[in-house]
């Protein structure tokens, strides 16, 4: 793929943006790797040393690990010197009669990591052969591997590389009463006995190449490292004559999803002299056979089974159309804002506008710079939401100066004090969301991560050109008189407005506890990220009708097909499980109803990783409550922190219900929407706590009803058009974004009209109920030290 960057640009040592599989195409698998046999063959290998070394003995596998067993007192305590000093990481347990053993936690982690290690080093080897140059290989989490092929869109041969466990060894041919004696088949069912420690292993081969021998079957010839090639030549001198056999090893799953190690003889042969580093083997079968496993040996053999629990595949022509949606949604969101700012704050609209403009110029700039990162659909979504909340740096800011400007003070002196006094609460609002964004990228992968890298990012741009870059811009006409727009402004009583927050919180009550018994009875349309399964999104002749495609469909797969129609005529979406370990080719079956097909995406993913997204989902959005309310409780007091998390918790369960009621298929990209919620609904809470917290160490005396009114006041035109704002920048994404986030942009959309609605009810009435009273900030702030700017 061709950089469209200019070449001057390129030249500096400068690229473009990476854009993700979502924008550009390609294929992604996530593979788990089964540590099981590599724990297996540890003990094993423990086993066989142990009885190298004492002949009267025996050992075998258990539940507890390895139990050694000795026949005889003599060696015993030169026995337990033995294991202390060759396993000295494992657990020991000395018995009457031997010694048991176990691999302790910190062996296993050791053991996890290089392994894990090990196979994503092969796996970049085995792309490499596959002659793709732009791969992503990932490790994520403890014991999982991600791919990304851009690209690829058939992957069949990739997957068959990649998931590959073949591995080859050589082993000497054993007398049947050996009693560390191997028993494989050959190709024709014959046994064969073996010594079961190996020659040499496929770690040696540094290459090998298919060929066709003497007779014209297929052979390959294998070139071994310096080491292979000792260890080959010592073992043949002294074992002219005698037999050598060829192993071929593949790990695959049995009925109950467990890793099996398969293996059987390929070749026996007699040694005639002497080998060196370079040999050949036959017995491989076709000459298709011998090219493939020359490929694997190349590549090198995974020290590990792995299994593909998850493959996504995006079509070009989708990932074209994502890129449009995308940013055309991007663009109609920044217009909209720019317009309505310029002509809200007239000449200090401008100044706003330029710190927006800056401000995504240098999130371009951070997602173009830093290694690693891309560009996905999310992402996109993600620099939406951040045209909205970067407003808001400077919304508050402006409110502020006008509030000193009505006390009478200079334009000079109003933005002095304008600034400090915005700073706090710009503060508390960007750290609790940037929580959020870090929850999201521990959590997610691929374009959840990409939309939490945009939203991190976009928080630390927001800060920096909201605060530091306007103020300098208003430096540059400081003393000059501006004129600026009033503002929205209440003109209610207190007792009025005191029962409107009361009603207000009454209806909220209703709505959250209707939400409760919604998905009580309801629950979700669990997406393809949580319930596993196989999703694809095709495009076939408009003239097939749903009850057509849908019947033809169930009696092929032999069961019930999900079809739902898409946003265009002959567009379709498809749902349907996994027919055990193999994947049906989707394209050549949907042929044979079809003229014309094309798969615009796939995804398959195994219901592990549905599991695994749930829990992980769960123990976000819990440390996400946890780590706002411990920050809260110590900026604010536990009342006004208890009333931001109260309102919080009623925003995404108001937003869960929505779903649940509507029975939109909730996903993966749902939950950033959801969590995205969480981090926003806090700001308008934050900040009304904020101005009441002021008030409260201002007015001391007054009531606690009176100055939260107070608070709702000062703060309800900001309010209105941060909210506005960005309501009409995630609109876009609405209008624009497609299917692909048509119900991330509704979870903002009821999210952000959710959390203007509670900041100005149950955030500051709960806190009232519960005996929020002024002289609990005075006496904090004296414990603090703290003065109000």
């Amino acid at each position: 793929m061709e950089a469209a960057a200019p070449q001057w640009l390129l030249n500096a040592g400068f690229s473009p943006i990476a854009l993700g599989l979502d924008l550009r195409g390609g294929v992604q698998f996530l593979l788990e790797v089964d540590m099981e046999p590599v724990y297996q063959a540890h003990q094993q290998s423990v086993i066989d040393e142990f009885t190298s070394e004492f002949r009267a003995s025996r050992g075998r596998i258990t539940n507890e690990g390895v139990q050694l067993t000795l026949f005889g007192d003599s060696d015993a305590s030169r026995a337990r010197s033995f294991v202390r000093q060759q396993f000295p990481n494992w657990d020991r347990s000395i018995q009457d009669n031997g010694i048991r053993l176990s691999q302790s936690d910190d062996e296993k982690s050791t053991l996890r990591n290089l392994t894990v290690q090990q196979n994503l080093q092969i796996m970049r080897e085995r792309i490499a052969e596959l002659g793709i140059t732009e791969a992503s290989v990932q490790r994520q989490g403890e014991n999982r591997i991600r791919i990304e092929l851009p690209g690829v869109q058939d992957p069949a041969a990739a997957k068959d590389v990649i998931g590959a466990t073949a591995s080859l060894a050589f082993h000497a041919v054993a007398d049947t009463r050996s009693s560390r004696a191997l028993t494989l088949k050959d190709s024709d069912n014959h046994p064969i006995t073996l010594e079961r420690r190996a020659i040499l292993g496929g770690e040696h081969i540094i290459d090998a190449r298919a060929g066709v021998g003497d007779m014209g079957a297929a052979e390959v010839n294998i070139s071994l490292d310096a080491s292979g090639g000792r260890k080959m030549s010592q073992f043949t001198r002294s074992n002219i004559g005698n037999p050598m056999a060829t192993v071929y090893s593949e790990y695959s799953r049995n009925a109950k999803g467990q890793s099996e190690q398969v293996s059987k003889v390929i070749s026996v042969a007699t040694i005639q002299s002497q080998l060196g580093s370079r040999f050949r083997i036959t017995g491989v079968g076709s000459m298709h056979d011998a090219q493939e496993l020359a490929l694997l040996l190349r590549a090198g053999s995974l020290t590990a089974p792995v299994t593909i629990i998850e493959e996504r595949t995006i079509g070009p022509s989708l990932g074209a159309e994502n890129v449009k949606n995308g940013f055309a949604a991007l663009a109609l969101g920044l217009g909209l804002t720019l317009t309505f700012i310029a002509l809200w704050y007239r000449r200090l609209g401008w100044v706003a506008n330029t710190a927006l403009i800056a401000n995504m110029v240098c999130l371009f700039g951070l997602i173009a710079l830093l290694p690693g990162a891309v560009l996905t659909l999310p992402g996109i979504a993600g620099m939406v939401l951040t045209v909205g909340m970067a407003v808001d740096a400077n919304v508050l800011i402006f409110e502020r100066i006008k509030d000193k400007m009505r006390e009478g003070r200079t334009f000079a002196q109003s933005i002095d004090r304008g600034f400090q006094s915005a700073f706090h609460s710009i503060f508390d609002a960007n750290l609790t969301t940037m929580i959020v964004a870090i929850a999201l990228y521990a959590i997610g992968n691929g374009p959840i991560q990409g939309f939490a890298i945009t939203l991190g990012l976009g928080l630390l741009t927001s800060m920096f050109t909201g605060v530091f870059l306007s103020r300098a811009i208003i430096n540059l006409v400081w003393g000059v008189t501006s004129a600026v727009s009033k503002g929205i402004t209440m003109s209610i009583t207190h007792r009025s407005l005191s029962h409107i927050r009361l009603s207000m919180s009454a209806l909220s009550a209703v709505l959250f506890l209707s939400a409760i018994l919604v998905m009580a009875t309801n629950g979700f349309n669990w997406g393809l990220d949580f319930t596993g399964g196989i999703v694809a999104e095709v495009r076939l002749d408009p003239s097939i009708a749903a009850a057509e495609l849908k019947h033809w469909l169930d009696s092929t797969l032999m069961q019930d097909v999900h079809v739902v129609s898409s946003s265009e005529p002959g567009r379709w979406i498809l749902r349907y499980n996994q027919i055990g370990e193999e994947t049906l080719a989707l394209a050549p079956m949907l042929e044979l109803i079809s003229g014309s097909v094309e798969v615009l995406n796939s995804s398959i993913v195994g219901p592990q990783v549905g599991q695994d997204m749930v829990e992980q989902g769960s123990i976000a959005i819990l440390a996400c409550f946890a780590l706002t309310m411990l920050y809260l409780s110590y900026r604010f007091e536990w009342r006004l922190a208890l009333g931001a998390l109260v309102a919080l918790i009623h925003d995404i369960v108001i937003v869960l219900g929505l779903f649940s009621l509507l029975q939109v298929e909730f996903n993966l990209t749902i939950l950033a929407a959801v969590l995205a919620v969480l981090g926003y609904s806090l700001n308008d809470s934050i900040i009304i706590a904020d101005r009441a917290r002021e008030l409260f160490k201002a007015k001391p005396n007054e009531s606690a009803d009176t100055l939260i009114n107070d608070s709702v006041r000062a703060t309800f035109s900001r309010t209105i058009v941060t909210s506005g704002t960005t309501l009409v920048t995630v609109s876009s994404l609405w209008i624009l974004g497609g299917a692909a986030l048509e119900g991330f942009a509704i979870a903002l959309c009821v999210g952000i009209a959710c959390g203007t609605w509670s900041s100005i009810s149950v955030g500051v009435t709960l806190p009232q109920l519960i005996g929020v009273d002024p002289k609990h900030y005075v006496a904090k702030s004296a414990n603090l030290g703290d003065e109000m700017p």
